[in-house]
């Protein structure tokens, strides 16, 4: 008999391979099959790890039902798992909390139930409370019998901060103590009535002691997420977006998308005339539901304009309606023509506004209107600022000059425009400033000291303004120069500036008092100028006091101050032109004269050196400058010019080259050698400013008919920008960079051709030529070319 074939059973998988298994489904999110294979495992073999795992992945599956809204289904499986470890407290306790988390609050007192009172924590009991307060109080039974005054104060008081009574809602969840459970639910209506009353700060000092845990912590978060944008950045993009979505939908109001697309519409189009569309259908629903955002919209609407230009005024009105401050929107208009450079079109519409002012100051608080009006005086004063004057004019070259229509007159001038800011404020300190500034700058001195003395009555300490004046009276009254200077230095005693016009003015004063036969006097201030050794050039000192002396009849004391001086200088030439000037200045007997006339020619033969030179381009610009005079002066200084002038070939250090294109500057009628020491100094120093600005101050001043100076100036002057902006920090610097931007708008506004156009077609016209330019290079123009 044959044997029958026996069917094959194949064996089936290991507990390791199903444990790998169930770990790879809970990863993949398939809590359910995962569920199922680890009951296998358990099944197989019951160990206190298994029945662990088994635990872990009820909850799992609990939580993922939970997390896809099926609370339903997820609380049974809870349930049923209780019965894995019925005798495990903490098993069941825990079971309960994620019962409650489903709502059901009966089946989570039903596994409470079989836990005993002692051996209970407060986890469940929270998790109750916010079960409680969710179900506005339906499953309050399942709480303890002395949580439930709390949970019907918690629900008061959000009945009473839903009817606005706010005063009655904190005084509910007063008695709320800090050990219940419901503490937190009292944070979350205290920071919702401090964000509906704008209290920002108060309501993020509630929210930020909720647990993130809870329910309330929940609640709160789009609220949180509004008002503080650290923890709203802490979150995911997504988690982010989903609370941004809450938050509107809270706030369940229509007017955010559009408003939203009202800002998208006012930053990217380059018209408002679409914001202005979407606004006014916005806007009856906008003064419906909040009405305090028209203001807000209506600034910000009235600022976008200024940026667009005074286009929109129509329907501005026609949306907004005048504003109370700018009925007939001349303010508005102002500014736009201010910040789209029209100076002519601010100047009439400031003037406009201003009168609207002194017709309505009913419209302002007492003592503002004038000092508006004040204010817009000043501003149109510096508006006027703007348009050169026919000073100014006078000193461009002949191109810019015969330029008409480019820049026009403002009437007023910046004059009238200041003096009536000061009459309507005469303690608006910058109108004062401006037009003191103003007047000195246009050589107007005597308006200038007056203006200055009126400024001073008020502003005593003003340290821009004693300067100013104390240089203005320093060659006619030294006396008064000094104590000018001695109060600016009062403010900053190290101030390099201050201590050099203070010695200054004591040689100043000096000089007057030996020329009046005050000797001891005169040698007092002497010695109080000595005193800023290092601030104070020694000739400009020692030079004058010999003088002094030898005018006083005492020789020696003469001579060793020369010796002195010789000493400090070691520059015959410097020493002698000093004296000279000074024994001719105080008027001292022909022998003496004779003495050192011999003395400067005799040093003016020898060759000069850097420091000799520019010691006496010092000493000549600092007589120019304090307006001494003499007989036989232009002599002397056109000999004393013509010796500097020679030290173009010897080697010179920075401080040396500029104080020698300082004097030049001031002195000097032949231009072809100031410009020679400039560009000496751009090929020796080519980090510094100061030499390339000045070059480019000069071409801009040349008066020749057949200058090329804007157009030669317009690249030095961006090489200055440059090598500004590379010295952060430098005052000297910060003025030249200054300066050499208002000429390049000056450039601008007259240039016919506008946007430096000219200047392209210049550099291609040059560079077509293989020879270079075919005009040939500026350095090598013939003096008489205009260029300087």
């Amino acid at each position: 008999m044959s044997k029958k074939n026996k069917p094959h059973r194949s064996a089936g998988p290991s507990l390791e391979e199903l444990k790998q298994r169930a770990e790879r489904a809970k990863r993949e999110g398939r809590f359910q099959q995962a569920l199922d294979l680890v009951k296998q495992v358990y099944k197989e073999q019951p160990t206190p790890a298994h029945l662990e795992l088994l635990k872990e992945t009820y909850l799992g599956r609990a939580r993922q039902l939970r997390d896809q809204k099926q609370t339903r289904a997820a609380a049974p499986g809870l349930v049923a798992a209780s019965r894995l470890d019925e005798n495990n407290f903490a098993w069941l306790e825990k079971l309960a909390g994620e019962v409650i988390q489903c709502g059901e609050a009966q089946r989570a007192q039903a596994l409470l139930d079989r836990v005993p009172e002692a051996a209970r924590s407060g986890q469940v009991t929270v998790a109750l409370a916010d079960a409680a307060v969710t179900s506005e109080g339906a499953s309050r039974n399942a709480l303890p019998a002395a949580l439930h005054a709390d949970l019907d104060r918690v629900l008061l008081a959000f009945r009473q901060v839903e009817q606005g009574q706010d005063e009655p809602a904190r005084e509910t969840l007063q008695a709320i103590g800090l050990k219940s459970p419901f503490l937190e639910w009292k944070l979350l209506l205290r920071g919702l009535q401090a964000y509906y009353q704008n209290d920002d700060a108060r309501a993020l000092e509630n929210w930020q002691r909720l647990s993130g845990e809870r329910t309330p912590a929940r609640l709160a978060a789009p609220f949180l997420a509004q008002i503080h944008a650290p923890y709203r950045e802490a979150q995911s993009p997504a988690a982010q977006t989903s609370l941004r979505q809450q938050f509107e939908r809270l706030q369940s109001s229509a007017l955010l998308p559009q408003l939203r697309n009202l800002r998208t519409q006012m930053v990217s189009q380059g018209s408002l005339a679409q914001a202005f569309r979407l606004m006014e259908t916005m806007a009856p629903a906008v003064r419906a539901e909040a009405p305090h955002l028209m203001p807000r919209l209506a600034s910000a609407f009235y600022w976008a304009i200024i940026e667009s230009g005074p286009d929109d005024l129509l329907r501005y009105q026609r949306v907004f309606g005048p504003p109370p401050h700018d009925p007939h929107l001349y303010r508005l208009q102002a500014l736009a023509y201010d910040r789209h450079d029209d100076l002519t079109g601010a100047h009439e519409y400031w003037k406009r506004y201003e009168k609207e002012i002194a017709a309505h100051p009913d419209l302002w608080p007492s003592g503002q209107a004038e000092h508006a009006r004040a204010l817009i005086w000043q501003h149109l004063g510096d508006n006027a600022l703007g348009v050169p004057s026919e000073h100014q004019l006078a000193k461009l070259p002949k191109q810019l000059r015969d330029v008409q229509g480019l820049a026009p007159k403002l009437d007023p001038g910046p004059e009238k425009c200041y003096q009536h800011a000061i009459e309507l404020a005469p303690d608006l300190l910058e109108a004062h400033a401006a037009l003191v500034d103003h007047l000195f700058k246009e050589g107007l001195n005597a308006k200038a000291e007056k203006a200055a003395r009126q400024l001073l009555e008020r502003f005593p300490d003003h340290i821009d303004t004693l300067e100013q004046l104390s240089n203005h009276l320093l060659a006619n009254h030294p006396a008064e120069a000094l104590e000018l200077a001695e109060r600016a230095l009062q403010h900053n005693p190290l101030d390099r500036a201050r201590r050099q016009q203070t010695a200054t003015a004591h040689v100043a004063l000096a000089q007057a008092h030996a020329l009046a036969g005050r000797f001891e006097e005169a040698r007092q201030q002497f010695r109080a100028a000595l005193a800023f050794e290092g601030d104070m050039p020694a000739p400009l000192v020692l030079a004058p006091w010999a003088a002094c002396e030898l005018k006083a009849g005492d020789a020696p004391r003469a001579e060793e101050l020369i010796v002195q001086l010789r000493a400090s200088t070691r520059s015959e030439a410097l020493v002698a032109y000093a004296l000279r000037a000074e024994v001719t200045l105080l008027k001292l007997p022909a022998p003496i004269k004779k003495r050192f006339d011999a003395e400067v020619t005799a040093a003016l033969k020898a060759p000069p050196t850097g420091r000799g030179a520019s010691g006496l381009a010092l000493v000549l610009l600092k007589h120019h400058l304090a307006g001494l005079t003499y007989y036989g002066q232009k002599t002397h200084v056109k000999k004393a010019l013509a010796w500097i002038e020679k030290a173009h070939t010897v080697p010179l250090d920075v401080v040396e080259l500029r104080a020698i294109c300082e004097a030049l500057f001031e002195l000097s009628e032949t231009p072809r050698t100031i410009d020679r020491f400039l560009r000496r100094g751009r090929k020796d120093f080519p980090t510094d400013p100061f030499f390339p600005y000045h070059e480019a101050v000069r071409a801009l001043d040349t008066k020749g008919s057949r200058s090329m100076g804007p157009y030669r100036a317009r690249p030095l002057l961006l090489e200055v920008q440059r090598l500004c902006r590379a010295r952060p920090g430098n005052e000297e610097a910060e003025w030249m960079l200054e300066d050499v931007e208002r000429r390049l708008e000056l450039l601008d506004a007259f240039n016919p051709f506008g946007g430096g156009i000219f200047d392209t077609i210049l550099d291609s016209f040059r560079d077509g030529f293989p020879g270079g330019f075919p005009f040939g290079a500026p350095e090598d123009d013939d003096d008489d070319d205009g260029w300087g």
